[in-house]
């Protein structure tokens, strides 16, 4: 065997690990995730996913700074789901809710009443 074939081989070797490396990284990630959600969900009583739309709502046209949810009603806006599709994980505060939007929520089932309440009106 020659000494570009052993490299080669050796190379692929560590290849394997990183690859393997990676894949453990990511369900040990996956993991601490889920079972994180699933402790608010089972603790604290919050639900999996929540999703409010903002159709004709009193928040349509603030920012989500000017709209004060978070100080409000306690929960946290985890993304906007635009009327055209778009999606904004992890908004900034200077992000406009539109109308037709979807605000994409994790709260306490009292807090996501006290944002369907505000977004009421």
């Amino acid at each position: 065997m020659t000494f570009a074939a052993v490299r080669r081989r050796m190379a692929s070797r560590d290849l394997m690990t990183v690859r393997n490396r990676l894949r453990l990284s990511l369900l040990v990630l996956a993991s601490v995730l889920f079972l994180g959600v699933a402790g608010f969900h089972y603790i604290e009583g919050w639900p999996w996913f929540d999703g409010l739309y903002m159709d004709n709502s009193a928040l349509a046209g603030k920012s989500l700074a000017d709209s004060d949810i978070r100080q409000k009603t306690g929960v946290r806006i985890l993304a906007l789901k635009h009327s055209d599709g778009s999606l904004d994980f992890n908004p900034a505060p200077e992000a406009v809710i539109r109308s037709g939007d979807c605000l994409i929520a994790i709260g306490g089932t009292d807090h996501l009443q006290k944002l369907d309440s505000l977004a009421r009106g």
